[in-house]
C-alpha cells in the first residue's frame, strides 16, 4: 500500500495551460467547404426536418461566406478491427488525427446510460460552466460552478432544463468516481503512457529504498477527465497544456471536432503558444469604437481572422462507442451534437518520444511541456536542450520499462490503476483519496483565509450571497470525498 507519505507537486490540469496573463481554471458549426447547396434548397430541407420537430437545431447550420473560405476537410475514419496492434496504429497515424470507430464500443460504459452512470458516480462532484463567446478562458468556458454529478444529470441531461451548462474537463476520474475505471478501461493505444501527476505517494517499507522503482507512485487524480453535455454545448479552439497527445472515447451521443494541426498552426496560429484564446482588438464602424474579437473556429470570422484562410480545419464527428486520437499540440475545438458523455486524457507514448521533443523544442518549451517532464521524472538539472528533454525521459527507469514493454507488444486496454502501475484497485484508489483530501483540506483553508481576510479589509468586498456560494462550493467538495472514500471502503471489503 502507497500510503505512508505524500510528497506534493504543483497540481497539474490538463484542461488549461499555465500561461503568464490571468486566466478562468479551467458555433455554430459550418458546412465543409464546397457543400453549398442553394438557397431554395436549404429552406427546403430545414422544412422536412421541422416536419420531425427539429428544424430549429439546423438554422444554426445555415452556410456563410466565411464559412465558404474555410478549408475544411474530413478527418480519416478507420474501423477498430483495421489495425492489428499498437506499433502499426502509431506507424500509421501517430502524426494525423483519426477517428477509430467502435473502439471502445465493447467497453461497459457504452451500456450504463444516464441512469446508469447516475447510480454509479452521482455522489462525485463535477465541475461545470458556460460556453462564453467574449470570454478569453480557456475554450471559453465561463461561470464555474461545482455540483455532485448526480445533480447535474437530474437538472440539465435527465431533467428539462435548457441551460447550456457544461461538465466540460476539469473533473478527473479518481476524484469524483474511482469505480468508473471498470466501466471504461484505457484503450489499448494509449495505455502504456507517461502521465502527469498530482503528487506522488512514498512506501517507506524497509525492503523499499528511496525512488526506487516500486517504491514511489505518481498519482493522477485529474484524469481521465469527464464531458458531459447538452447539443449546443461547447469548447471552443484551444491547445492542450504540456503539447502531449490528447484522445477521448465517447460513450453516449455524438461529438463534432474541428482540428488544426501543429504544422498549421506554428505558422499561422503561432499565438496559441502563449494565450488561451486568440482576440484581436478591431475598429467597429457602427459604434466608431473598437472592440475585441474571440477566434470561434465553428463560426470564424475570416475578416478579422484572415489567417485562417491559410490552414486546413479537419472536422469529423465522433459516435458513441468511438474513438479518437489527436498527435501532439493539436489545436482542436468540440462541439456536443446530441446529450453526450465522453472521457479524455493527455499523455506522453513510447512510440511518440522523438515527435514530442520535436514539438516540445520547437514551440519554446510552451505549455509547460518540459516542466511537466521534469516534474514527473524528477530529473535534476534545467532542461534547455532537446537533449535535455529526451534525456530526461530515457534515463528514467519508469519510461524506460514503457518502451520495453511498448517494443515488445504489451499493449492492451487495461484499468486505470494498471496504467499507473499500481497492483490492486484498492491501493490506487486509496492513493487517489488520499490526494482529493490534500486538495480539499488546501481548498478549505484557502477558502477561509479568502472570506476572513477580504472582510477584514472591506466587508462589502464579498457578499453573503457569495459567501453562500462559496460554502455550498466547500460541502460539495466534502461530500465528494466521503463518496470517494465509500467506493475505497468497498473495493477493501471485496
Amino acid at each position: 500500500m502507497f500510503l505512508k507519505e505524500e510528497k506534493r507537486v504543483s497540481k497539474t490540469r490538463t484542461r488549461m495551460l499555465d500561461y503568464d496573463h490571468d486566466h478562468d481554471d479551467k458555433k455554430e458549426r459550418g458546412w465543409r467547404r464546397g457543400s453549398v447547396f442553394p438557397y431554395i434548397a436549404s429552406f427546403a430541407l430545414i422544412a422536412v426536418l421541422a416536419w420531425y420537430g427539429s428544424a430549429e437545431d439546423y438554422f444554426t447550420w445555415l452556410p456563410e461566406v466565411e464559412q465558404e473560405r474555410l478549408t475544411v476537410v474530413p478527418i480519416p475514419r478507420i474501423k477498430s478491427d483495421s489495425i492489428g496492434s499498437t506499433k502499426e496504429f502509431f506507424d500509421k497515424y501517430g502524426d494525423q488525427v483519426v477517428i477509430v470507430e467502435n473502439e471502445v464500443r465493447h467497453h461497459p460504459a457504452s451500456k450504463l446510460g444516464w441512469q446508469g452512470l447516475k447510480d454509479l458516480c452521482g455522489g462525485g462532484t463535477v465541475h461545470t460552466n458556460l460556453y462564453d463567446p467574449n470570454s478569453t478562458a480557456w475554450g471559453g468556458q465561463t461561470d464555474h460552478v461545482q455540483m455532485l454529478l448526480g445533480e447535474y444529470l437530474d437538472k440539465y441531461i435527465i431533467g428539462e432544463s435548457e441551460e447550456l451548462r457544461y461538465v466540460g474537463g476539469d473533473t478527473g476520474m479518481p476524484e469524483f468516481c474511482p469505480s468508473l475505471e471498470f466501466y471504461a478501461p484505457i484503450p489499448r493505444y494509449v495505455a502504456l503512457a507517461l502521465s502527469p501527476m498530482d503528487g506522488l505517494l512514498v512506501n517507506h517499507d524497509e525492503n523499499c529504498e528511496a525512488s526506487a522503482v516500486g517504491c514511489e507512485k505518481a498519482v493522477l487524480i485529474g484524469q481521465p477527465e469527464t464531458f458531459i453535455g447538452r447539443p449546443g454545448t461547447m469548447t471552443e479552439l484551444h491547445m492542450d497544456a504540456w503539447l502531449v497527445p490528447f484522445w477521448m472515447s465517447v460513450y453516449i451521443g455524438r461529438k463534432t471536432f474541428r482540428t488544426i494541426r501543429y504544422e498549421d498552426s506554428r505558422t499561422h496560429l503561432n499565438y496559441y503558444r502563449k494565450f488561451a484564446r486568440a482576440e484581436k482588438r478591431v475598429y467597429d464602424n457602427s459604434t466608431g469604437t473598437y472592440v475585441t474579437k474571440q477566434l470561434e473556429i465553428f463560426n470564424p470570422d475570416l475578416e478579422v481572422f484572415p489567417e485562417l484562410e491559410n490552414v486546413k480545419v479537419y472536422e469529423g464527428t465522433v459516435n458513441a462507442g468511438d474513438w479518437i486520437y489527436l498527435p501532439p499540440a493539436t489545436l482542436h475545438a468540440v462541439y456536443n451534437d446530441e446529450m453526450s458523455w465522453a472521457l479524455s486524457a493527455n499523455s506522453l507514448y513510447p512510440a511518440l518520444l522523438d515527435s514530442f521533443v520535436d514539438t516540445c523544442v520547437d514551440a519554446g518549451f510552451a505549455a509547460n511541456c518540459a516542466t511537466m517532464v521534469k516534474e514527473r521524472t524528477q530529473c535534476q538539472g534545467e532542461i534547455e536542450t532537446p537533449q535535455d528533454l529526451r534525456s530526461c525521459l530515457v534515463d528514467h527507469p519508469y519510461f524506460r520499462k514503457l518502451l520495453s514493454r511498448y517494443e515488445n507488444g504489451e499493449s492492451r486496454d487495461m484499468l486505470l490503476h494498471e496504467t499507473h502501475d499500481f497492483p490492486d484497485f484498492s491501493s490506487w484508489c486509496n492513493a487517489a483519496r488520499i490526494m482529493v483530501a490534500s486538495y480539499e483540506k488546501q481548498y478549505s483553508k484557502s477558502f477561509s483565509e479568502y472570506v476572513e481576510a477580504a472582510k477584514a479589509s472591506d466587508p462589502s468586498f464579498v457578499s453573503d450571497e457569495e459567501s453562500a456560494r462559496m460554502h455550498v462550493q466547500w460541502r460539495t467538495k466534502q461530500a465528494s470525498l466521503g463518496f470517494v472514500t465509500e467506493q475505497c471502503k468497498q473495493a477493501e471489503m471485496v
